[in-house]
């Protein structure tokens, strides 16, 4: 006997063969037994099996015998019918479930063509490169877009690991290696790292790689794949900004340099290391161009290199180490640069020693002085095609500040040497300054002696009438003891009277003193008692020479200032003003001192009616030892003093002009 066969079980293929092989024994039976065909459609194999179901569900061995009525046989139909029901519904079921797993397989295929599809367009505009890996063979799939990446056709690379890593450059090999291990090793959660590639013309691209990998169920790696991405425009950009972030870092720092530095030397050293601490040089240097000899003699450098500078001769003639990039800023001013230091034919004679040091792009820029090309800054870099036209820009902006401070240091030279020339001029004039203020002291001494002279005539003058009138009091002291007249109230009445003319006498003397006591700080004075009391004290000479002198107060300024040197000024244009009457002899001699404001100034005049003084002198009477008298009589230093003492002490002005009959002095404060 056979078992039942279990459809849940089956293939679709399986299936189908089982309905083919049932129908198949029910038509064989149908016409055994003489039945229509069409009603066995519903009878399932389970009756050729051998077994029917108990009620346990469990099959049990069918007794086979031979069908000899047709109600038996109706009743094996029926029985054999139900079975087949049954079977039926349960095969329809595996089939629809079948026919929603071959339709859920078809949407499965369908997404995954339209998800590579979708991945292929996206890697095509992306204009990304594919590669895919086989971990356990070791087999490597590289796409077309891959190696057009370096320059290259498809069929020209082999897609082996070996194309890829022979191109990894040598500096960046070691990380690359090292972040694939450790992302297979699952020590980190993504496979992306950017590095580069050798393109077929020698130069490298900068690539990203990003990629995942499949696992086995123990979390072997077994597969990894991903794109490759250029990125080498983004680099150069990035690279670009950060060379011109740097230059711009060495800018502040040049003017910061500028500021500090107190003289050429210390400016060009401190030039030369911010260039290669900040701006990424590999080396700098600054030439100064001697015209005799034509060479360019560096004074400064800084960074790896710098000692070839002494290995090396340039110029600035038309010559082989003068048709360089240094010669040739110098001779024609600007800048010069290469971005191929190593195969510029400009560069020749130098090229071994850059090769040594690694030196392969260049520039240099010409410094000036008041508009004059008097030297160089040279500035190198350990990599090719480093310069651009905006790096170019700042640099000779750099040039150009720099060239802005020589020319400061130069006016700094020269206002220092401007300096040490005046300061040299100015002792010089403070010498004669001394000179002359002592021969002022002499003058005014000279002039003070002179007044002192005068003075004595005047307290003579002064005296004599008091000390006549003193002498008749005493006489007659005795002449009235003599008549017996001579009592007490005599006695004191002549005390009294002699003690007023006492007294006269000493004013007399309070006011010469005051006179000639110096001034050591300027005090506020009323002019109008200033100018009483110097009148007071030459009043007595006008007298004997019966010289009108009148006074006319129209104002009482108060002054602040000297007020013994202004009475001095004052006594001194008066005494001038007698003599000159005296002199020439004028009838009817008078003299007038005014006192008046004008313009909120104070002003005195003194005007004297002695003819004036002759035009030819005019502009002379105040020079010092200038003088129209005899030498007997005068010094000439008297107006220059009064002159110094009104204009130079007091801030004020003395002014002579000659009116219709004689000379106005005109003292204005």
């Amino acid at each position: 006997m056979t078992s039942q066969p279990n459809y849940e079980k089956m293939s679709r293929s399986e299936l189908i063969d089982e309905m083919r092989r049932v129908l198949s024994d029910r038509s064989s039976q149908a016409e055994e037994a003489q039945l229509p065909r069409e009603g066995l459609y519903t009878v399932t194999s389970a009756e050729r099996t051998g077994h029917e179901p108990d009620r346990t569900g469990e099959g049990k061995p069918l007794q086979h015998r031979p069908l000899q009525t047709r109600e038996e046989l109706q009743r094996a139909y029926d029985e054999l019918e139900k079975r087949v029901s049954r079977r039926t519904e349960q095969l329809a079921k595996t089939i629809d479930a079948l026919q929603k797993e071959i339709y859920s397989r078809r949407e499965t295929e369908k997404a995954l063509r339209d998800s590579e599809e979708r991945y292929a367009l996206a890697a095509q505009g992306a204009n990304d490169g594919i590669w895919d890996a086989d971990l356990n063979t070791g087999d490597l799939y590289l796409s077309p877009r891959w190696k057009g990446m370096l320059g290259y056709e498809d069929g020209e690379l082999p897609n082996d690991s070996s194309t890829w890593k022979s191109r990894i450059h040598p500096d960046d090999f070691e990380k690359v290696m090292e972040h694939r291990d450790a992302y297979l090793a699952g020590k980190i959660p993504f496979y992306q790292i950017e590095y580069r590639l050798r393109h077929r013309d020698g130069s490298y691209r900068w690539i990203l790689t990003r990629g995942a990998c499949l696992r086995d169920a123990d979390g072997v790696p077994h597969r990894l794949a991903g794109s490759h991405t250029d990125t080498t425009e983004r680099k150069v950009a990035e690279q670009k900004i950060l060379r011109l972030n740097h230059l711009y870092a060495v800018l502040s720092e040049t003017n910061k340099a500028i500021v500090r530095s107190g003289d050429r030397e210390t400016l060009f050293s401190a030039v030369c290391q911010v260039a290669v601490d900040h701006g990424g040089f590999q080396m700098a240097w600054i030439g100064i161009h001697d015209p005799v000899t034509g060479r360019v003699n560096a004074v400064a450098s800084a960074g790896f290199g710098s000692e070839l500078l002494e290995q090396i001769r340039v110029t600035a003639y038309d010559e082989p180490e003068g048709r360089g990039l240094v010669g040739l800023a110098i001779r024609h001013g600007g800048y010069h640069y290469t971005n191929d230091f190593l195969s510029d034919p400009r560069t020749v004679p130098w090229q071994r020693q850059a090769e040594q040091y690694g030196l392969l792009s260049a520039a240099a820029v010409a410094l000036k002085l008041d508009g004059e090309v008097v030297g160089i800054l040279s500035l190198y870099a350990g990599e090719r095609n480093f310069f651009d036209p905006q790096l170019i820009e700042l640099i000779q902006e750099m040039a150009a500040d720099i060239s802005f401070a020589l020319d400061r240091f130069k006016r700094e030279h020269n206002h220092r040497q401007a300096q040490i020339e005046l300061q040299r001029e100015t002792a010089a004039r403070l010498q004669a300054m001394e000179a002359l203020r002592e021969r002022e002291q002499m003058l005014m001494q000279q002039s003070r002696l002179a007044a002192i002279g005068e003075m004595i005539g005047n307290i003579a003058h002064q005296w004599r009438q008091p000390l006549n009138t003193l002498g008749l009091y005493l006489q007659g002291l005795g002449v009235t003891w003599d008549m017996g007249g001579f009592d007490r109230q005599h006695a004191e009445e002549t005390i009294r009277k002699s003690m007023q003319v006492i007294f006269h006498m000493s004013q007399t003397i309070d006011d010469f003193r005051y006179f000639f006591k110096p001034d050591k700080e300027k005090i506020s004075f009323q002019v109008r008692e200033l100018v009483a009391k110097t009148v007071s004290l030459i009043e007595g000479s006008y007298k004997d020479q019966h010289i009108d002198l009148r006074v006319t107060a129209e104002d009482d300024s108060t002054l602040v200032g000297y007020p013994n040197e202004y009475s001095q000024v004052l006594l001194n244009i008066l005494s001038n003003a007698r003599d000159a009457l005296i002199e020439r002899r004028v009838p009817a001699p008078r003299v007038a001192v005014r006192l008046f404001k004008e313009n909120h100034k104070s002003v005195v005049t003194v005007t004297d009616n002695a003819g004036g003084i002759p035009e030819g002198i005019m502009n002379k009477i105040f020079d010092p030892y200038f003088t129209t008298k005899d030498p007997d009589k005068g010094t000439g230093v008297g107006l220059f003093i009064s002159k110094t003492i009104i204009e130079k002490n007091m801030g004020g002005r003395l002014t002579v002009r000659n009116t219709g009959d004689g000379a106005e002095f005109r003292i204005e404060v």
